[in-house]
């Protein structure tokens, strides 16, 4: 399963325990040189950084108001039939398909789990466009011990270096199903084009030589860049993902963006999301789909899409345009001023929030509908390079 080859692979950066030149200067060099070190890693926090902006992204909403609303909110209440914007259907019961696999919930209950950084549905996956993400990069904060091959980049050098996982090391990664030891390789290449990253790193599991994961990354004093990419054949699905995180440290701005998507056995699952957080302006925006097709066509997915903007740190109303297609409440595009603090309509039928947000149809449209049109095989998502990017600049086409 990919939960448990993710583990395995986290398993594989801790026993790696990478270190770095710990200056931050050697970015630029993309040759390989420098040999190994043992001083401090920058790796770890770049991790923690990466995590903490999508967190600050999805701090659009309180996150202790979600703690503290969250039994609250499962109080149901009848739809109003009659009612226009967001209120008419934003506390309606059994309104849309929950995240948590256990039936039908409210789209209000549905927002809080979904900006929740902490939420996992009952599988113990994390299904939000944090964990999402977050789930997939988590891989870099290993990379901070003492017996690896780095460079100057911060990251391995080129060439292969083969591993061996053993029982401790996954205990200590919070796995006790490995009960054996087990080799693993690991292949770095430099980049040709570096315009982005600075290496390739392919990692091969046992019996899964066939799909091994993908990172593109550069970590240094000016950015934090990481594309990844997941063929999960090797779990016996005939599904893809792809994550890539983008932070540009001296103007304070990170852009990041997920996929996955199956393509046999209908209904099959789809999901989509890019956010973009400006931190010296104080502003995010996130657009999101969650859900699946039902016969392999854009035409009919179905599932919830989403457009989120505001002010994360000094609050304010957030801009929520939601499309619901395929659940209980009418298919219909609502849009209404949130307050992050209840969780409440503040203004209904409004996107003149706090920030001012976007209409989801667009982004629906181009974005999500548009990917999925575009990928018609598992190596459409899974095959990334060294111009893999999150596919847009800012907040200004984001949404386009």
């Amino acid at each position: 399963m990919l939960k448990n080859r993710f583990k395995i692979f986290c398993i594989l950066m801790l026993s790696l325990q990478f270190y770095s030149c710990g200056d931050g200067s050697g970015g630029d060099n993309q040759g390989g040189g420098g040999g190994a070190t043992s001083e401090t890693s920058e790796v770890s926090q770049a991790v923690t950084t990466i995590n903490s902006k999508l967190d600050a992204t999805a701090d659009l909403v309180d996150a202790n108001a979600l703690t503290a609303l969250y039994s609250l909110s499962r109080t149901r209440v009848q739809k109003d039939y009659f009612v226009s914007g967001m209120s008419s259907v934003w506390t309606t019961s059994n309104g849309v398909t929950d995240l948590y696999n256990d039936g039908n919930y409210t789209l209000k209950e549905w927002m809080m789990d979904e900006f929740n950084p902490n939420f996992t549905n009952s599988n113990g996956a994390k299904v939000t466009f944090v964990g999402r993400i977050s789930n997939a990069l988590d891989v870099f904060c290993f990379l901070g011990g003492a017996n690896g091959e780095v460079d100057s980049t911060n990251l391995p050098s080129v060439g292969t270096q083969t591993v061996t996982i053993t029982p401790a090391i996954a205990s200590d990664c919070g796995d006790d199903s490995i009960t054996s030891d087990m080799e693993v390789t690991i292949t770095s290449t430099a980049t040709t084009d570096t315009t982005l990253y600075d290496r390739l790193l392919s990692i091969e599991l046992p019996g899964s030589e066939a799909c091994p994961f993908k990172f593109y990354a550069r970590i240094n004093d000016s950015f934090v860049n990481v594309a990844t990419a997941e063929d999960q054949n090797c779990d016996g699905r005939d599904q893809a993902s792809q994550s890539v995180f983008s932070y540009d440290i001296a103007n304070g701005k990170s852009r990041f963006f997920y996929i996955s998507q199956a393509f046999s056995n209908f209904p099959g699952g789809f999901e989509v999301y890019r956010g973009y957080l400006d931190e010296n302006a104080d502003k995010a925006y996130v657009f999101g789909y969650y859900g699946g097709d039902q016969d392999g066509t854009s035409a009919n997915l179905a599932g919830i899409a989403f457009t989120a903007v505001g002010k994360p740190t000094a609050g304010g109303t957030v801009a929520f345009s939601v499309k619901t297609i395929g659940n209980t409440i009418a298919d219909d595009t609502y849009q209404a001023c949130i307050n992050p603090d209840t969780m409440d309509v503040d203004t209904d039928n409004s996107l003149a929030c706090t920030v001012t947000g976007t209409d989801v149809d667009t982004p629906f449209t181009n974005v999500a509908q548009g990917l999925y049109d575009g990928n018609s095989s598992r190596s459409d998502i899974y095959t990334i390079s060294e111009t893999t990017s999150v596919g847009f600049t800012d907040e200004t086409d984001m949404f386009n």
